[in-house]
C-alpha cells in the first residue's frame, strides 16, 4: 500500500523472515498472519533480525495504528485523521509527483483532490455532530453513497464484459467465448501473497481455515451465471485441435441440457473453415476469384470465383477497400524498372554493411520503416552511449550515475522490481565503461566521441557510394593511427575469429584510411608520424561488450593497403545490391529473426498476393 511501501517481493521476504521468527521462538501454532496482524496491533515485538528495509514499512505501520487507537478516545475525530495523514508522509510525495509532469502527475493531482474532498466531508461531518469521534466519522464516512453518472446506453451495440462483471444482467443473445481446459475452470490457488484471507480471520479473532477451498466450485458458479445470462440465444465456444481442448464445463452443460455432446463444441464440430472477422471473408473471395481464373479451373470453381466477384463489388462499393482490385498491390506493375541514375550516390551505413552482404531486401526492408519498435535494451543502448559521449565530454561518475537514476525513476511504466533490475544492469555496464576508459587512456590518446563523418569511394564510372556513420569513440596509437571503438550492451559477443573479420569495423577502418578524421588527427599537437612504408592511417578497430559488467575487448587488427582494397569491393558488392530496382531475398539462418518475413517473396507468409 501507499502507507508501507512494500512491493510483492518485500512482502513475500517478510512473510519468510516472520515465519523463520515464530520456528525460532517455538510458536509454530502462530500463522504468519497472525504473527503480523500481531506486530501491527502492538502485542507481538518485530523481530530483532528483520532487515531494515522490512521493519521500517512495519514499524511505521504500527505506530500509525497506534495513534489512531491512543488519539481516539481524548481528542476530535477529524483533528485525529488531521495528524495521522501527516505521519503518512503522502503529502509530500503526492506534491513532487504532481510537480514533476506527466501521466504519474495526473494521478498524483487526482489523489490530493480525493483527500481535500474526504477533509471537506469529514469537516461537514464533525460540524453536523459535535462531539463526533473517529470510529462514528468513518461509519458515517462509509455509509455514504456517492452519486456516479452511469454512461449513456446503447441499443445496437455489443456488451463485452467478464463473468463476473455479468452478474445482474441480461442479454437475448450470449456468446460465451474461450472455454478451453486450463482457462475454465482455472484450478490455480486464489490465495493471496500476504495471506490475506488468515490475515482478516485474526483480525476478527477466528482460527486460520484448515480446510482446503477447491477453486472449482467458484468457478463452476462463475460459468453458470454466464450461461444464464441469455434471454433467448446463448452460444459457447472452444477450440479443439492438436494443441487446445474443450474445457469440462462445455460437456458438463451439454449434459445439464439432455442433448448429446457434440465432438468439438459449437453447433458445427471441427475447425471453422476461416476466423470470423471481415480481413478473412476478403482473403476467402479473393482465393475463390484467382482460382477461378485459372486455365484449368472447374465449372464449379468458375462459377464460385464469379460469385466471389460479386461479393467483393458489393463489398467495395460499402467502403471496404481490400475488396477494391484497385488496392491489391500484387497485381499492380512496378512504379519502374530502371535503376537509379548513377549521378545519386549510394549511401551506406557501417551498422548496415554485414546486414547488406548478409540479405538486401531485409536490410532495405528495415531502412524504410520494416524495423522492429525500440525495445527496452535497445532504450538502455541508446543511454550508454550518451554516457561515454558525457564522459568523454569531462563529465564526473557521479554525474553519470546521477543520469542513470535520473532515467530509471522515469520509468514510471515499469513495475519497482523492473526498475530496480534496470538500474543494476545500466550501473553494471557504467562500471565496465568507466574501467575500459581508465584502462585505454593509458594506451591511447583520446580524439572524439560520437564524431559523424562522410567519405566518398573512389569514382569507379559504375556506382558512386558514400560511407557515412557515427563512430563511438575515436582514438589514436602510439605509432599516430587512427583506432575507433564501438560500444555494445547486447549479450551475443562475437569470437575473436569473427571480429577480425567484421564488416562494420572493417568499414570504420576503411573510412579512416579515406581521411574520414584527417582533421581531427591534424588539429591533435604533438602527433606521431607513422612509420615510413605504412599505406594508411587506419590503427585497428575494436567492439567493446558492456553486458556482463566487465568490458570484454573484441580486436580487428590494423587493416593493411591490401585488405583496404579488398573491404573496397565489398563495400561497392554491399552498395550495389541495395540500389535496386530488383533487391536480393537470401534464405539462411538470418530469417528465424527477421522482422520482415510477413513482406519476403523467400517465405510462405511473405508471398506476393495474387501471384500464382
Amino acid at each position: 500500500s501507499p502507507l508501507g511501501g512494500m512491493d510483492p517481493l518485500r512482502i513475500r521476504r517478510l512473510r519468510r523472515h516472520v515465519r523463520a521468527a515464530l520456528a525460532a521462538d517455538g510458536g509454530t501454532s502462530v500463522s504468519t498472519a497472525a504473527a503480523l496482524a500481531q506486530m501491527l496491533d502492538g502485542s507481538r515485538p518485530v523481530p530483532a533480525h528483520l532487515p531494515a528495509e522490512l521493519a521500517t514499512p512495519l514499524t511505521h505501520l504500527a505506530a500509525l495504528i497506534a495513534q489512531v487507537r491512543a488519539a481516539d478516545t481524548d481528542e476530535a475525530a477529524e483533528l485525529t485523521a488531521w495528524r495521522v495523514w501527516r505521519r503518512t508522509g503522502l503529502e509530500e510525495r503526492l506534491a513532487q509527483a504532481a510537480a514533476a509532469g506527466g501521466a504519474a502527475a495526473a494521478r498524483a493531482d487526482r489523489s490530493l483532490d480525493a483527500v481535500v474532498g474526504l477533509f471537506r466531508r469529514m469537516g461537514e461531518l464533525t460540524d453536523q455532530i459535535p462531539g463526533l469521534r473517529l470510529a462514528g466519522l468513518v461509519a458515517r464516512i462509509r455509509a455514504d453513497r456517492l452519486p456516479i453518472a452511469s454512461p449513456r446506453r446503447v441499443r445496437d451495440a455489443i456488451s463485452i464484459v467478464s463473468a463476473h462483471a455479468s452478474k445482474g444482467l441480461e442479454w437475448e443473445a450470449v456468446a460465451v467465448a474461450g472455454v478451453q481446459h486450463g482457462t475454465w475452470p482455472d484450478r490455480r490457488p486464489t490465495r493471496s501473497m500476504l495471506g490475506l484471507e488468515e490475515f482478516l480471520d485474526a483480525a476478527k479473532g477466528l482460527d486460520a481455515g484448515t480446510v482446503p477451498h477447491d477453486p472449482v466450485v467458484d468457478e463452476r458458479r462463475l460459468f453458470y451465471v454466464a450461461v444464464t445470462r441469455a434471454r433467448s440465444y446463448l452460444m459457447i465456444s472452444a477450440v479443439d485441435d492438436e494443441e487446445r481442448r474443450p474445457s469440462e464445463f462445455v460437456t458438463n452443460f451439454a449434459q445439464w441440457e439432455r442433448a448429446p455432446a457434440p465432438a468439438s463444441p459449437g453447433a458445427h464440430a471441427g475447425r471453422p473453415p476461416r476466423p470470423l472477422h471481415l480481413a478473412a471473408l476478403v482473403a476467402d473471395l479473393r482465393a475463390a476469384v484467382v482460382n477461378g481464373a485459372r486455365d484449368d479451373a472447374t465449372r464449379s470453381a468458375a462459377e464460385r470465383a464469379a460469385s466471389a466477384a460479386r461479393y467483393l463489388a458489393a463489398l467495395a462499393a460499402d467502403g471496404v477497400r481490400a475488396a477494391d482490385p484497385g488496392a491489391w498491390w500484387g497485381l499492380r506493375d512496378l512504379s519502374s524498372h530502371a535503376a537509379p541514375p548513377p549521378q545519386i550516390a549510394e549511401v551506406v551505413s557501417p551498422s548496415r554493411v554485414e546486414s547488406l552482404l548478409e540479405c538486401p531486401l531485409r536490410t532495405v526492408l528495415q531502412r524504410v520503416g520494416g524495423d522492429t519498435a525500440p525495445t527496452p535494451e535497445s532504450t538502455m543502448g541508446s543511454l550508454i552511449h550518451a554516457l561515454a559521449q558525457r564522459l568523454a565530454g569531462g563529465a564526473q561518475e557521479d554525474e553519470l550515475r546521477a543520469e542513470v537514476r535520473r532515467f530509471t525513476d522515469a520509468q514510471e511504466h515499469l513495475a519497482p522490481w523492473e526498475r530496480a533490475r534496470q538500474l543494476r544492469q545500466l550501473e553494471s555496464m557504467l562500471d565496465a565503461l568507466l574501467a575500459w576508459a581508465q584502462q585505454v587512456g593509458a594506451e591511447r590518446r583520446f580524439l572524439a566521441s560520437e564524431e559523424a563523418f562522410e567519405v566518398t569511394l573512389a569514382d569507379d564510372g559504375v556506382l558512386s557510394v558514400v560511407v557515412r556513420g557515427r563512430a563511438d569513440w575515436l582514438s589514436i596509437t602510439a605509432d599516430g593511427r587512427i583506432f575507433v571503438t564501438d560500444f555494445k550492451t547486447g549479450s551475443h559477443v562475437l569470437t575473436h575469429e569473427k571480429a577480425a573479420d567484421n564488416p562494420q569495423l572493417a568499414v570504420y577502418q576503411l573510412a579512416a584510411a579515406l581521411g574520414a578524421f584527417d582533421s581531427l588527427r591534424e588539429a591533435v599537437d604533438d602527433i606521431a608520424v607513422p612509420p615510413s612504408g605504412e599505406d594508411t592511417t587506419a590503427g585497428g578497430a575494436e567492439l567493446v561488450y558492456l553486458r556482463s559488467g566487465v568490458a570484454r575487448t573484441r580486436t580487428q587488427p590494423a587493416l593493411t593497403g591490401a585488405d583496404i582494397a579488398t573491404w573496397d569491393g565489398r563495400l561497392r558488392t554491399a552498395a550495389a545490391a541495395a540500389r535496386g530496382p530488383e533487391l536480393i531475398a537470401r534464405v539462411g539462418p538470418h530469417c528465424q529473426r527477421c522482422p520482415v518475413r510477413s513482406s519476403c517473396p523467400a517465405q510462405p507468409d511473405g508471398r506476393q498476393v495474387g501471384a500464382g
